[in-house]
């Protein structure tokens, strides 16, 4: 079974700041981390894998930005995921969260067929939530969004638990799926050593247009 958990680097909660002429968030010279709710998607995919027997599930972690973005790719490789991927390049430079889903849509197709594609409710950085669900809509794929538990996985289906207004649902899509999770899903892992010494080691490769 193959996994990609899509990530993103943004600036580190405690070191927001907003340009008060143009009312945006400013980046440049701001410390960065892994978006916080991507952690979640991180963990449910490492979960996954520790599920299965030992050599059938391989993780990649796929984030778009800048070269320095690759260090959010490394952190979900410290977390347990096998291979990180950076999408990189200056024509993505400015993209909004249409340009992204439909680069981050292509990428995917690019690096092979998936069976579970896991993403973050949303982003620090812009919280509309909306790259999870349009990558999924140009991979002609279901979007699971909410979902509380992974109940039931297979070769041709999975099912989950949703949260929504008033209580709970069960779903079951086929396989290839997007799982988008709630941040109450999971308590993600902190690294250990031995994972970071293994991210320092894995080359994070560069996709660019």
């Amino acid at each position: 079974m193959r996994i990609a958990v899509l990530v993103k680097q943004v600036p580190a909660v405690d070191n927001v700041k907003i340009d008060e002429n143009t009312g945006t968030m400013v980046r440049e010279g701001v410390e960065a981390e892994l978006n916080p709710l991507d952690l979640h998607a991180v963990e449910a995919a490492v979960r996954i894998k520790e599920s299965m027997p030992e050599g059938s599930v391989e993780i990649t972690a796929i984030t778009m930005g800048p070269p320095q973005a690759k260090a959010s790719a490394a952190y979900a490789v410290s977390m347990g995921c096998d291979r990180g991927v950076l999408v990189s390049d200056k024509k993505f430079g400015g993209s909004d969260t249409l340009a992204t889903s439909r680069t981050l849509a292509k990428a995917i197709k690019k690096l092979g067929s998936f069976d579970i594609i896991l993403a973050g409710e949303r982003a620090t950085d812009g919280e509309t939530g909306q790259v999870g669900p349009a990558s999924a809509e140009f991979l002609n794929i279901p979007a699971l969004t909410y979902v509380s538990s992974i109940d039931k996985l297979n070769d041709e289906y999975i099912e989950v638990t949703r949260s929504i207004e008033g209580g709970h649902e069960k779903l079951r899509a086929p396989l290839p799926a997007m799982v988008i999770p709630v941040k109450e899903m999971n308590i993600p892992r902190l690294c250990t050593l031995g994972g970071k010494l293994r991210a320092k080691k894995t080359e994070i490769p560069l996709l660019n247009a």
